[in-house]
C-alpha cells in the first residue's frame, strides 16, 4: 500500500479503542452465536460463526506486532480450536449446496440420475445428523467451555503491548498501517511466488491471506484509517474465486471417495468428476484475469504470467 491509500492521521487516535471495537466486539457476537448452536445449529448459523472465526483470527494475524505474542497465540489457538469443531458441519453443507444444484442436469439425456443423486444427498443429510450430535456434545465438554472463556476474556483485557499504548497517537497510527502494509506484502508474495504452478495448498493459502487482507483492510477503512477500495476489491475477488475453486476440490474429493452401487453410477460420477474439472479450469482462467488485469504495481507486470494448473 502506498501512500495515496493512507488517510490523514488522526490526533486523538487510540489503538486500544481501535481494537476494542474490531476485536471486542467480534468476540461478543461469537460467543453469542456459540451459546445458541446446542438449538440452532442451521446452514446460516455455522457459516457465520465460522465467519466470525476466521474475521477474528484475520484481525489477530495482521495487527500481531501491536499485540502481547504469548496471550494472543493462545487466543488464536483457541479460536482454531472452535473453527475445527464447525469446520465438518460447514463442509457437509457446501457438498449438499453443490450436489444439489450443479449435477442434477449434467448427464446425458439417456442416463437416470435422480437414483444417485438421492442416495448420495442422503448420505450427507445423515452425516449432517450426526455431525450435529457430535458438535452439540463436544460445546458440552468443560474444554470447549474453557476454550471459549479463554477468548471472552481476550475480549475484555486486549493485550496491546506496553511499549505501543505508551506512544503517541500518531505512531499507534502508523503502526497499523505497517501492520497492513505486512499483511499485503506476504499477499503478494503468495500471487507471484517462486513458481509459475500453483498447487491446491498453495491457492488454499492463498485464499486465507487474501481473505485476512480484506477483513483487516475493510475494518481500517470504516475506522478512516485508509483509504484503499483496489486492494479490497482484489482481495474480495481473490477470496471469492479461489473460495469456489477450494469448494470444487473439496467436492471432487467427497466424490471420488463414494462407493456407488453400479457400473452405470460410476460412468454417472465420472462424469460429473470431468464437470468439476472443467469447472475448475474456468476459475483458473478467472483467476489469471484477474492478476492480469489488477491495478496493483506489484503484480500487473507477472499477473500476464502467473498461471495455475490442475494439479
Amino acid at each position: 500500500m502506498d501512500m495515496k491509500g493512507k488517510a490523514r492521521a488522526d490526533p486523538g487516535f487510540s489503538l486500544e479503542l481501535f481494537f476494542t471495537h474490531l476485536v471486542s466486539t467480534n468476540i461478543e457476537l461469537l460467543l453469542g452465536r456459540l451459546s445458541v448452536l446446542s438449538s440452532d445449529c442451521s446452514i446460516e448459523q455455522i457459516h457465520q460463526s465460522r465467519v466470525l472465526i476466521r474475521t477474528l483470527c484475520a484481525h489477530l494475524d495482521t495487527f500481531g506486532p501491536a499485540l502481547s505474542k504469548p496471550i494472543t497465540r493462545t487466543t488464536r489457538t483457541q479460536l482454531k480450536r472452535l473453527d475445527d469443531l464447525l469446520a465438518p458441519l460447514r463442509n457437509t453443507d457446501v457438498t449438499l449446496k453443490l450436489l444439489a444444484t450443479e449435477f442434477s442436469s449434467s448427464a446425458p439425456p439417456q442416463m437416470q440420475t435422480d437414483e444417485l443423486l438421492i442416495n448420495l444427498i442422503n448420505r450427507l443429510r445423515q452425516q449432517r445428523v450426526e455431525q450435529v450430535g457430535r458438535l452439540c456434545e463436544e460445546l458440552e465438554l468443560r474444554q470447549t467451555f474453557e476454550i471459549k472463556s479463554d477468548v471472552h476474556h481476550y475480549a475484555h483485557d486486549l493485550p496491546i503491548r506496553t511499549k505501543v499504548s505508551t506512544r503517541t497517537s500518531v505512531y499507534q497510527n502508523d503502526l497499523v498501517h505497517s501492520c497492513l502494509e505486512g499483511a499485503l506484502d506476504k499477499l503478494f508474495e503468495l500471487i507471484i511466488g517462486r513458481k509459475r504452478h500453483l498447487s491446491n495448498r498453495e491457492l488454499h493459502r492463498l485464499r486465507i491471506q487474501a481473505k485476512q487482507v480484506m477483513y483487516s483492510y475493510g475494518a481500517a477503512q470504516t475506522a478512516g484509517i485508509v483509504r484503499d477500495p483496489e486492494t479490497i476489491y482484489l482481495c474480495s475477488q481473490l477470496h471469492k474465486l479461489l473460495g469456489r475453486h477450494q469448494d470444487l476440490v473439496m467436492m471432487s474429493s467427497w466424490l471420488s471417495a463414494q462407493d456407488v452401487p453400479s457400473q452405470k453410477f460410476i460412468i454417472l460420477r465420472q462424469i460429473w468428476l470431468d464437470q468439476i474439472a472443467q469447472e475448475e479450469q474456468k476459475v483458473y482462467k478467472k483467476y489469471q484475469r484477474l492478476l492480469a488485469t489488477s491495478a496493483h504495481s506489484q503484480i500487473r507486470d507477472t499477473g500476464s504470467r502467473t498461471s495455475v494448473h490442475k494439479p
